[in-house]
Formats: C-alpha cells, sequence, structure tokens
C-alpha cells in the first residue's frame, strides 16, 4: 500500500478536524491549560478536542464504506454501553454530581476505543495528520528538556510558577527536567506512544522503520528520568526489529544503545533503577506502601463507594499507593466501577488483538498499557485518560486494517 498523501493545498473536512484535534490534545493540554484558565472546567477538559473528534466521528459516517460498515465495534460499543451506564448509577448514588470532572474525563470517552473508521481513505487521512502533528509534538518536547537541562531547570521554574501545579515544584526539587506537555512520566508516554504508532503507520504503508525516531524517542524518555517509558521504548524497538529479514537493523541498534550508554545518555534513568533496586521495592515504595496501608487499615476499598484523596503535590504514602491506575480508580469510585473502566480501556483492546493473532499489535498495546499503569495519569482528571483512548483508538484501527489487508493477500 502506498503511503497516504493529500492533494497539495487541498485539505478534506476529516483532515481539518483532526487537526483541531491535535491542537487541542499535544499543544493546548491541561498543563498549558492551567495556568491561562482559572476555571476548573476550562483547566480540566479541552472543548476544541471533544468537537473536533464529534466531528470526526460525524464525518466519518458519510460515504460508502470500504473498511468497516459500522463506526463502533459491536461488541465494544456494547460494553461501553454497559459500562458507562453502570459507572455513572454507582457513582451517582455514592457521591451525586460531584464527581462529574472525573467522569467527563475519564468514564464516558470510553466510547472513543471502539471507535471504528468506516473508510480506509479516512483513517490513513486521520493517521497521516495525526502523526505529523505528533512528530512536531515530540520534537517541541525534547527541546524543551534540554533547554530545561542547559538553563539549569529555568523552564521547570516557570512551569510550576506559570500552572502553580504543586507537582511541578516537586518535580523542581528532584532535578528532573519536564516537557511543555507537563509531567516527564506523561510525556514518556507521548515518546513510547509515538514511536508505537509510527511504526505501525509503516507497517500498513510498507514502509521500514528509520533510526532518527527511535533515537529522538528513547533520547527524549532516557532525558525525562522515566524508567518504565525507556525500558518499553527499547522493548518496542527489538519487538519490531528481531524478525530474521530486520537482524541487521536490530544489532546495530543494540550498538547504537551501547553507544549511547558511554556518552552517559541513560545515566539518571540507571540511577533511579539502581536506587529503586537497593531500595528492595522495583515499584519505587508504591508496593510497600499498599502493603502496609492494607495491613494497618489505613486505605480500605468498597465495592460501590468512592472517597476522597486531598493531593497537594506532596508525597505521601497514600499518594503513592494510589499511583497505579485502577487502584486509584477503585479508591475514587470503589472496585466495581474500576473493574468495569478497566474491562474497556486495559482488557478489551488486549483481547480484540488476540483474536486477530496480531502479535506486533498486541505487543504495542500491551507496552502501552503498561507504561500508563506505571504512574497515576490516567487514573486523573485533565487530558491524560482521554489521549491514552485516542492512542488505543489509532493503534485498534491500525489493527484492523492490517488484518484486513492480511485476509486480501491470502485471498490472492
Amino acid at each position: 500500500m502506498e503511503p497516504y498523501s493529500s492533494k497539495k493545498g487541498k485539505y478534506s473536512k476529516i483532515e481539518i478536524a483532526c487537526f483541531f484535534a491535535g491542537i487541542g490534545a499535544l499543544f493546548t493540554g491541561s498543563a498549558i491549560r492551567y495556568g491561562f484558565f482559572h476555571s476548573t472546567l476550562f483547566q480540566q477538559h479541552s472543548f476544541l478536542l471533544y468537537l473536533s473528534l464529534i466531528f470526526i466521528w460525524i464525518y466519518s459516517k458519510k460515504g460508502k464504506a470500504d473498511l468497516s460498515q459500522e463506526t463502533f465495534d459491536k461488541n465494544g460499543l456494547r460494553l461501553a454501553i454497559a459500562v458507562t451506564i453502570l459507572s455513572l448509577t454507582i457513582i451517582v448514588i455514592d457521591s451525586g454530581f460531584t464527581k462529574m470532572n472525573a467522569v467527563i474525563s475519564i468514564i464516558i470517552p470510553l466510547f472513543l476505543i471502539t471507535f471504528i473508521f468506516r473508510r480506509l481513505t479516512d483513517y490513513r487521512k486521520v493517521l497521516s495528520v495525526w502523526m505529523n502533528l505528533m512528530s512536531v509534538c515530540v520534537l517541541l518536547m525534547i527541546a524543551t528538556e534540554i533547554y530545561d537541562i542547559v538553563s539549569g531547570y529555568s523552564f521547570t521554574s516557570w512551569m510550576a510558577t506559570y500552572t502553580g501545579v504543586p507537582s511541578f515544584f516537586r518535580i523542581l526539587k528532584q532535578n528532573r527536567p519536564v516537557t511543555y506537555m507537563g509531567h516527564p512520566l506523561f510525556s514518556s508516554e507521548i515518546f513510547l506512544a509515538f514511536y508505537i504508532l509510527k511504526h505501525l503507520q509503516n507497517m500498513i504503508e510498507n514502509k521500514k522503520d528509520g533510526f532518527f525516531w527511535i533515537v529522538i524517542c528513547l533520547v527524549g524518555s532516557a532525558i525525562a528520568q522515566a524508567r518504565a517509558g525507556t525500558l518499553l521504548i527499547i522493548l518496542s524497538f527489538f519487538a519490531f526489529n528481531l524478525e530474521w529479514k530486520k537482524a541487521r537493523f536490530a544489532i546495530l541498534g543494540g550498538l547504537l544503545l551501547i553507544v549511547a550508554y558511554f556518552l552517559g545518555v541513560f545515566d539518571s534513568v540507571i540511577n533511579r533503577i539502581l536506587i529503586t533496586m537497593n531500595s528492595g521495592d522495583i515499584s519505587a515504595g508504591r508496593n510497600a506502601s499498599i502493603i502496609s496501608l492494607m495491613g494497618s487499615g489505613a486505605m480500605r476499598l468498597y465495592p460501590f463507594h468512592g472517597q476522597s484523596l486531598s493531593y497537594d503535590g506532596s508525597v505521601t504514602t497514600l499518594g503513592m499507593a494510589l499511583e497505579y491506575p485502577p487502584l486509584g480508580w477503585a479508591y475514587s469510585f470503589g472496585y466495581i466501577v474500576s473493574a468495569l473502566i478497566s474491562s474497556v480501556a486495559i482488557v478489551y483492546p488486549l483481547v480484540v488483538s488476540a483474536i486477530r493473532k496480531q502479535k506486533i499489535v498486541f505487543l504495542s498495546l500491551l507496552f502501552l498499557i503498561l507504561d500508563v499503569n506505571s504512574y497515576s495519569g490516567i487514573s486523573g482528571n485533565g487530558d491524560k485518560p482521554i489521549l491514552f483512548y485516542i492512542f488505543l483508538c489509532l493503534i485498534l484501527n491500525a489493527s484492523l486494517v492490517l488484518h484486513n489487508q492480511q485476509k486480501s493477500q491470502m485471498a490472492r
């Protein structure tokens, strides 16, 4: 399949909508909006992104279908509807409408994961625009990281002052660089997601991966001192390139990793890993916090009752324990709602790729899911949950395209 490209000067409505969705998600994210808006509603929700996604859905229903007859996977849609209704019922009965911000951020957008582009050309247009915007995003991110280090973490200091978010002040004390997207672990997630999506895009278009983007994503994640993200990018690289035909590419990549190691690119990540290993807890204190709190009875989880966590950005035992998203959801909404959310956001994508017997897609989803479950990003309000759902949607649509390509080749 030939690479997609728009005719010069001509962009379809769905491409324009995707462009504004990308602006809303990747360039005017929560970290930027926190300093610009005083309203919590506008700080935590990108209405430009929401409206753009709705337009993409409406536009995709038009025209003759060649990829899927439906705009949502039927089984996935039934699951998402059931999860949304049950979760809303439980939350409203328990706490009324006090948690609607979290519901809008975490639960309602679950439908995105089951969305399917009816036309292949629409998906390729959206993927092309999104990846172009993401490429600018990751370059800006690594540029802000480098500037932050060279300037003595002046960018982190500015972000802390600009947004007033307490966690930025804590990061500043740790001498960890941030990007304009915010927290280092969130930045690492974006580097990983970009590398995964770039590889899947190349698979669809029968193009070879280049070294440029893997270097950018790996170095960007290493500078962010993200242990899980850096390791998962390395694992992704070898998982994508260990086929016999790509063996030389993987070997060369391994040599580059060795060179990068001796240049000190991974020093910060390695130091954090060594500190973690010496502590005897690979979860950086999360598992120990959970055991301690559960054992003492200080943290209790209920099936239908959620609790409120007053988090001021300081490192607390409870805050560390709740950094696993399913556990954070269980604490905030009750563990029944947590299981319901996890069934769509974690289990459903893996089951779909497993049924289609797509090893690369399955590993891509697994790596991304493991990364977002290594910190509390998707368990809170803001753009992190919906951006994760968009990544899952794009990967599952790539899975469908590759599945159809494979069936077409077998039919010949």
